[in-house]
């Protein structure tokens, strides 16, 4: 793949003790208004100073979302079809490799939670190619039943259209995640 389009950022930490942030809060009150303004932001180029800002931003508050457990923050960006695909060898977990909308991705948050404990997403790096955003992540969770440590280095690889979330192909590699980009590290 060409890296002339590809634009490579870091991503902010997670805090420790978040909680929803304005922008969260604001697009939980007002949907088309932050929807409205997710479509003019997908418009800009890949390599725009501000684009790399902001998403690198919703990567993080993302994850935090996701950390508190706040699934309604978390699933906003997603297209209510959503389409989910898990990929590569998800640790034995029982679930589906495909599923589609909102409910889908809460029945896989669901198997998640049922699993393990302590669970945390930590983003590392956003990739965005335009109409798709790869975000690279340590994972860290506890076995429920058998708490046993788990550490793991995942891509999840969203496709975009205007501004949402249509696509999540997760990857539990994340040089898997960066072939199937067509970025080979």
């Amino acid at each position: 793949m060409s890296q002339e389009n590809v634009a490579r950022y870091p991503v902010p930490p997670v805090r420790l003790r978040s909680r929803r942030t304005p922008v969260e809060r604001v697009a939980l009150r007002f949907p088309s208004l932050v929807r409205l303004a997710a479509s003019g932001l997908s418009r800009l180029p890949s390599r725009s100073r501000l684009r790399r800002k902001l998403l690198a931003r919703g990567i993080r508050d993302g994850a935090e979302a996701y950390n508190r457990r706040d699934h309604e923050a978390f699933l906003f960006p997603f297209d209510p079809d959503v389409e989910l695909n898990i990929l590569g060898q998800g640790g034995g977990l029982d679930f589906e490799n495909h599923t589609r909308g909102r409910e889908g991705l809460m029945r896989f948050l669901a198997v998640i939670d049922e699993a393990f404990e302590d669970n945390w997403l930590e983003p590392r790096e956003g990739i965005d190619f335009g109409d798709r955003i790869l975000g690279l992540y340590n994972l860290r969770a506890r076995g429920k039943g058998s708490g046993v440590e788990v550490e793991r280095d995942i891509g999840l690889l969203s496709s975009l259209d205007r501004g949402r979330v249509v696509r999540v192909d997760y990857y539990w590699s994340q040089d898997e995640a960066l072939e199937a980009a067509g970025l080979s590290e």
